[in-house]
């Protein structure tokens, strides 16, 4: 979560704040909302922006899903988050400045406008992006990665992950509405950048 509000020891006249930790900034909304909303209240607040997951979306069977989509999430995270969603959303609104929601690819109704999912133009599963990814080191060093085996590696990552549930997530209104544009819109471009900037591969502990 983060909080713009004016700082007269900032260069750029504004201060950030962040509440991080796991899920910390969700409980601490679910928890301590009306204390949040009176401490707040005096501290000359622009906006307030909250760091959400696309795990709120639940399963969608591997369908497009949208800022419209109805959330549906299928673990106690993703239901945390959801609430904490709409509560920085109220408070927001009860404090009388903008509030946006951004679903990091991590309350629905209607005029909910606010929110928006921040994510590539090329949607993929975990393995797929893995399995990319060890080919780019295998290509630049071959060898590197003999002692480690793709597929238990992305079948393990892909059970951790299971749990977001399949789908896939569109950024369409985070590009009209904020006129963002991606240096890079797919993942495949984005890693190839990556390890064409890296003269040696990172060290991992035994």
């Amino acid at each position: 979560m983060a909080i713009s509000k004016p700082d007269v020891n900032s260069g750029h006249g504004f201060r950030r704040t962040n509440l991080c930790g796991k899920d910390q900034e969700s409980r601490l909304m679910l928890k301590h909302g009306e204390l949040l909303r009176s401490t707040l209240m005096n501290g000359h607040l622009q906006w307030l922006g909250y760091l959400s997951s696309t795990g709120v979306y639940g399963h969608s069977g591997g369908a497009w899903v949208d800022e419209d989509y109805p959330a549906n999430p299928t673990t106690e995270l993703g239901r945390l988050r959801l609430s904490a969603e709409k509560g920085w959303l109220n408070l927001g609104r009860d404090l009388g400045i903008s509030a946006q929601v951004f679903r990091l690819g991590g309350i629905y109704g209607p005029g909910r406008r606010n929110v928006y999912n921040v994510v590539d133009d090329d949607p993929a599963p975990r393995e797929e992006v893995f399995a990319y990814a060890w080919d780019l080191v295998e290509k630049k060093w071959p060898g590197l990665l003999k002692h480690r085996k793709p597929r238990e590696n992305t079948e393990s990552s892909n059970e951790k992950g299971s749990s977001r549930g399949e789908k896939r997530v569109s950024n369409a209104r985070m590009k009209k509405e904020l006129g963002v544009r991606l240096w890079h819109p797919s993942y495949k471009s984005g890693l190839q950048s990556i390890i064409n900037q890296m003269d040696q591969p990172y060290q991992c502990s035994p």
